[in-house]
């Protein structure tokens, strides 16, 4: 079997859009992957584009020399970029052995470990920072039955935050806490926002909002910070979404306390195999997986493949509910959801199909990136040059 031909569709997601390879074959068969990346998708499609000479005329179940041809064979590292181009490749690769062979992506990586995973509300609130619109706004999170929610309260705050901009944060949660359960998970977003001091005081200040993680409270190159404050926060830590070399985990892990909390990015990290060897590596030192969803539906078909051979990944993020209504139009079948938890199907290669007609009509639009250090982030209604 060979790799005769591709091509990378964008979808106009209104607030990032999404990049989704169709790889076919001289079979018949054909794979999709997706290497979507806020504010680069035409640059994740020229990277693919640049790396075609590893993988056309290729056979697609040499996906190791094929994928170890894109990452080491330019020299080059290109960071995220280069890793989401390969990710889409090596996704798309393993989609067409997994259809030809009748087989789910996660029985190569071993057995079926668990028949659904718990997942987390994202995406929910697309307003201004307004305790009483997000007591309103999580009506919405109950409604769809999750029993975990992940919210960033912080507004535009870089480095540190003000008196009355971090009071504003803790009324928001208020209000959400007054709202949901009292065994409903709230996890805090960072988005890498501040300086260590400012991230271990906030710490101490969520610990009384029953708050389950503190996420990239400080940047994601900062591992001797995350691996302290993983020892001294009040709350639990997570971090990793933005980590591309899987080097970098095993030094993050190495000194950092169970109080940590992984987050690898299928996507950013290049490689569905190198999320697996990540979540091996944590189980080896009792560290828990809630791998990182924040793009379209391929990634998440991916997610859902590692979390059912990966023990240690114990939730999901989800976005799903609260996209456009087109978006949950564009692949299918689509996953069956119950009690706040996503069902594990056996279904050959990544799971899904992609309707290339529909995605086809919401072409890519340049303003569709979110910028999380610019007022009114929040919205996530894109931004205009």
């Amino acid at each position: 079997m060979k790799i005769t031909d591709y091509k990378v569709h964008i979808a106009g997601n209104p607030w990032k859009n999404w990049v989704f390879l169709e790889l076919n074959t001289d079979k018949g068969i054909t794979g999709i992957g997706e290497g979507s990346l806020n504010g680069f998708a035409k640059t994740v499609q020229t990277a693919i584009g640049e790396l075609d000479r590893f993988f056309l005329g290729k056979d697609p179940r040499d996906i190791d020399a094929i994928t170890e041809g894109m990452l080491y064979g330019v020299f080059s590292d290109g960071g995220q970029i280069h890793r989401n181009a390969v990710s889409a490749v090596e996704a798309a690769c393993y989609d067409i052995i997994g259809k030809e062979e009748r087989k789910p992506l996660y029985e190569f990586f071993g057995k079926k470990v668990k028949n659904s995973i718990k997942l987390y509300a994202n995406g929910w609130y697309r307003h201004e920072r307004n305790p009483e619109l997000f007591r309103k706004s999580v009506q919405n999170v109950l409604k769809y039955g999750y029993k975990a929610l992940k919210i960033d309260p912080f507004g535009s705050a870089k480095g540190d935050i003000s008196k009355y901009e971090e009071e504003k944060s803790y009324e928001i949660l208020k209000a959400i806490r007054d709202a949901v359960p009292s065994d409903f998970d709230i996890f805090i977003e960072g988005h890498c926002r501040f300086n260590y001091d400012t991230a271990l005081r906030l710490s101490k200040g969520l610990e009384k909002f029953n708050v389950f993680w503190f996420e990239e409270p400080v940047s994601h190159m900062d591992i001797k910070g995350l691996q302290k404050l993983s020892k001294e926060s009040a709350v639990k830590i997570a971090t990793g979404e933005n980590i591309t070399n899987p080097y970098h985990f095993k030094v993050l892990l190495e000194d950092a306390s169970p109080n940590l909390i992984i987050q690898p990015d299928i996507l950013n990290i290049g490689s569905f195999k190198f999320a697996k060897e990540i979540c091996d590596f944590a189980k080896e030192r009792g560290i828990a997986v809630a791998p990182h969803d924040a793009q379209g539906c391929v990634l998440k078909a991916l997610c859902v493949n590692l979390a059912a051979c990966s023990e240690n990944v114990f939730i999901q993020e989800d976005f799903e509910e609260f996209n456009a209504e087109w978006t949950k139009k564009i692949y299918r079948p689509r996953y069956k959801k119950k009690n706040g938890e996503i069902i594990i199907e056996a279904r050959p290669g990544i799971g899904i199909e992609l309707d290339f007609g529909i995605i086809g009509k919401y072409p890519y639009d340049e303003n569709n990136v979110i910028l999380l250090y610019d007022e009114g982030w929040e919205v996530r209604s894109g931004q205009k040059r």
